[in-house]
């Protein structure tokens, strides 16, 4: 469990969909693997928190974060599979949850590009005056 893959959701995945969670070597394993990706995942909510202010002080900044984040390609195709789409290289082929994550990713950006309950991403932009 030294390698930084073997602690990463996809790991756990492999774990919980191919494995016997019964033995107790696997829930160790199991553990092992998650308190990294609970770690990571403090972090960043902390740093939110902790830099919340610079956020939304500089929204072309956060604009351009977001917009990368949002372009990112989450069924694991790229340019080395442009065209050649296989479904074991989504996120999730092992617990066959690869279209449920990407209707969450999907409703997430759904919300940060067009909110009616806050101002989002749209708003930001048009304030930019961006035309493209």
């Amino acid at each position: 469990m030294y390698k930084h893959s073997h602690k990463t959701i996809n790991a756990l995945e492999y774990i919980f969909f191919t494995k016997y969670l019964s033995h107790q070597r696997i829930k160790n394993m199991a553990l092992m693997i998650a308190q990294p990706i609970i770690n990571y995942l403090s972090e960043i909510f902390n740093d939110y928190k902790t830099h919340q202010s610079k956020f939304l002080e500089r929204k072309q900044y956060v604009s351009t974060i977001l917009l990368n984040t949002l372009v990112s390609d989450v069924t694991g195709l790229s340019k080395k599979f442009k065209n050649r789409a296989n479904n074991y290289r989504t996120e999730y082929v092992i617990s066959d949850n690869s279209m449920n994550a990407i209707k969450v990713i999907l409703a997430t950006q759904a919300q940060v590009i067009n909110s009616s309950d806050y101002q989002d991403f749209s708003d930001i932009t048009c304030q930019l005056k961006a035309r493209k």
